[in-house]
């Protein structure tokens, strides 16, 4: 039997040649945080271009556009009834997991 997916997460930071070790870095972050998140029934998703409409495990569709972020990178937090949260700037992984505890709860 399939799990059933929670919500999702994602992770955006723009496609930009500016800082190759900025992207490095959070592909990095984005790799280790993942099957933290995975086992959490929670779908991950990074993107690097917006406006962007990602398709949720949870049957509908949701749009991220540039305006929904202060700063130039963040994550969106993205639960049952399109209750959504994003989230501007850099976290580590473990505020970003207490982000999610509380969200998700």
């Amino acid at each position: 039997m399939a799990k059933q997916c929670l919500g999702v997460v994602v992770i955006y930071l723009p496609d930009t040649e500016s800082d190759p070790e900025l992207i490095s870095d959070f592909g990095f972050f984005y790799n280790s945080i993942y099957k933290t998140l995975n086992t959490r029934n929670l779908e991950t998703v990074f993107i690097e271009k917006l406006p962007s409409k990602i398709n949720t495990c949870l049957g509908y569709e949701v749009e991220v556009k540039p305006t929904n972020f202060e700063l130039g990178v963040g994550y969106v937090l993205i639960g049952p009834q399109r209750k959504t949260k994003y989230m501007s700037g850099v976290v580590t992984d473990i505020d970003l997991l207490q982000e999610i505890d509380a969200f998700f709860k």
